[in-house]
């Protein structure tokens, strides 16, 4: 592969080596990195192909089988009838063992491509296009991909690295504000977790009007790819508990998404989630005193909406709590900021979590500990 203009951040793990390339124009290269394989599937979001139709790539000039699938963002995508669909569109166009997906989208559409990519013919090559920053800094990383099954996220799925990620910044510049927002709960979740130079950067930039510039966006993604690439090197099967960190603001941010009926973004639960798992960290001595003060500022910075969690039942918030992965034995973790900008488990029976969420929602907008 030539060499491609650009922020590289390299990622090896256990799934094999994949290289990130940040910057803008950097889509351009999908023609240059599949002109070698047989066979091209592209599975494409039907919105970025509307909205972004200049800078798609045309891999028409290759000459090549090429399978184009055009999809609908959204985890309706994400489901079995769909997976079905697609393998039987490849199987029947012939698509071979030495073809490239190549997917360009959301992480909808890239955890739907990487779980296609890992199963047909025990796996072909993935060529990943994330557009928006939710799944540049997050979903794109670290090779988790899946489907939904009986009403359960990711129940079905894979690790599986892509060869090549392409973060194109084109996509960010013009990114609609909640875009963007959604996706930064993630970003201020790496600065409170183990990188503190991003939190840096968002303080710096004071704000989305700054933010929104192509260095700026290329320091914040190449930033945030560097320290997930980081933490997912030594637990790639998130089996020994190094990739727990990641799951700060998780566990009442999915409970929050369950109870909404996916209504509230994963950026606003998510930020919500980090308030009230800080605020329990610091209850019970376990985060530094003013990290919910702080992690609130940047959120406020930003703009990022945050649901009203009075809205929803502590008990039923509580039972969707006790369905994520991480409870075990009845006993619900948080991961929650410690001292020295690291992590800890912080074991809750259903009870004390009761108690941190009503009390919470007693004290919300006006914390300070």
């Amino acid at each position: 592969m030539a060499s491609i203009e650009g922020q590289k951040v390299i990622i090896e793990n256990e799934g094999g080596k994949t290289e990130a390339i940040i910057g803008r124009g950097v889509i351009e290269h999908t023609v240059e990195i599949a002109s070698s394989y047989t066979s091209l599937v592209l599975m494409v979001s039907s919105r970025v192909a509307s909205l972004y139709s200049s800078i798609m790539p045309r891999l028409e000039t290759l000459d090549k089988n090429t399978v184009v699938l055009n999809v609908q963002d959204g985890e309706s995508l994400k489901s079995i009838k769909n997976y079905q669909k697609i393998m039987r569109v490849l199987v029947e166009r012939e698509v071979d063992r030495h073809s490239l997906l190549i997917y360009i989208g959301g992480g909808t559409v890239g955890d739907l491509a990487g779980f296609v990519a890992a199963t047909y013919k025990r796996g072909i090559d993935l060529l990943a296009v994330p557009t928006t920053l939710l799944a540049q800094v997050d979903s794109s990383v670290g090779g988790k991909n899946g489907i939904n099954f009986a009403g359960v996220k990711n129940v079905i799925g894979t690790f599986y690295q892509p060869r090549v990620i392409l973060d194109e910044i084109s996509f960010l510049l013009s990114a609609p504000d909640e875009v963007l927002r959604n996706g930064l709960p993630e970003v201020i979740k790496y600065a409170f977790i183990g990188e503190q130079r991003i939190g840096a950067l968002l303080s710096e930039a004071g704000g989305l009007s700054k933010l929104r510039s192509e260095q700026a966006l290329m320091d914040i993604v190449s930033w945030s790819v560097k320290y997930k690439a980081s933490v997912t090197a030594g637990d790639y099967r998130d089996r020994s508990g190094l990739r727990a960190a990641l799951n700060f603001g998780h566990t009442v941010g999915h409970a929050l998404e369950a109870a909404s009926g996916n209504s509230i973004g994963h950026g606003e639960a998510v930020a919500l989630g980090m308030l009230v798992e800080s605020f329990a960290g610091q209850r019970y001595g376990i985060t530094p005193r003013g990290t919910h003060d702080k992690i609130a500022d940047l959120i406020s910075m930003y703009g990022i909406r945050l649901p009203d969690l009075s809205e929803y039942r502590v008990d039923g918030l509580v039972r969707y709590m006790m369905n994520d992965k991480k409870t075990t034995s009845g006993t619900i973790r948080f991961y929650v900021p410690a001292q020295s900008n690291t992590v800890s488990e912080m074991p809750l029976s259903q009870d004390q979590a009761r108690r941190v969420l009503r009390e919470y929602i007693q004290n919300q907008g006006g914390i300070s500990h």
